[in-house]
């Protein structure tokens, strides 16, 4: 669940050369913010003790105030995130409260929703931030380290990285997994 995030503009077909992405000027990333999105991902899992990662692809889109997570391969789930809590069906199933659901499950839905919009100035309550530019591509790298002990125990930390939009999350948990997502063509 923690894999969660947006990419929110098309990219481009092909590839940009390193030399172009250099020269292309990224906004600061408070430009990544957007209420609603609709755009595709790839999921990569690497978790402690499998050999192989674990790979997922689908759509995500929000509203504005209900978020969608639709894993299309390699099984059929849809994940709602929205104030309530978190809600899964799998392969075509009854919508139902995940694991463990509670007010303390719509607060982490809450949380995932704010990052997954791109709003980083709310998530300075529940994080440190860092942000760097790469100067060889000057996408912006944001890093952020919980302040919360809770939090701590679910994530280590999280790396977004993108240009004028979220392309890719990184989570690392502090047991050794990591998520990484990389989102693609907006539609």
């Amino acid at each position: 669940m923690l894999g969660l995030c947006l990419g929110l503009t098309a990219a481009p077909d092909v590839p940009p050369t390193a030399a172009a992405v250099a020269d292309e000027v990224c906004p600061e990333p408070e430009s990544w913010r957007r209420d609603t999105f609709d755009t595709s991902f790839e999921r990569e899992r690497r978790l402690v003790g499998l050999a192989a990662p674990v790979r997922s692809r689908g759509r995500v889109e929000s509203d504005g105030t209900t978020i969608w997570w639709r894993t299309e391969a390699p099984i059929e789930m849809v994940m709602r995130i929205d104030r309530s809590g978190v809600s899964q069906s799998v392969a075509g199933g009854a919508m139902q409260p995940m694991a463990g659901a509670s007010a303390g499950n719509a607060e982490i839905a809450t949380l995932i929703a704010t990052l997954l919009s791109g709003d980083l100035e709310s998530t300075a309550a529940a994080f440190t931030i860092d942000r760097r530019q790469d100067a060889a591509t000057n996408k912006w790298h944001v890093f952020l380290q919980p302040n919360d002990a809770a939090l701590a125990r679910v994530i280590r930390g999280i790396e977004m990285t993108g240009c004028d939009r979220i392309e890719a999350v990184l989570i690392d948990q502090p047991n050794g997994d990591q998520d990484r997502v990389v989102f693609g063509e907006a539609g």
